[in-house]
């Protein structure tokens, strides 16, 4: 089986952050809160990683 370490753990949380910039890449605060899908899919990205 199949075991994590650390290391790949890291490398996912970086990934999911990385997502989360690129979503909000050229984005104005209006521009996040008048999207609800948008804010939607930080807030999971951001939950992935905590």
């Amino acid at each position: 089986m199949y075991e994590r370490n650390d290391r790949s753990y890291l490398l996912d949380m970086q990934e999911f952050a990385k997502q989360v910039l690129s979503y909000l890449d050229g984005k104005s605060h209006d521009d996040f809160m008048n999207d609800r899908i948008l804010r939607d899919a930080v807030a999971y990205n951001l939950q992935v990683v905590g």
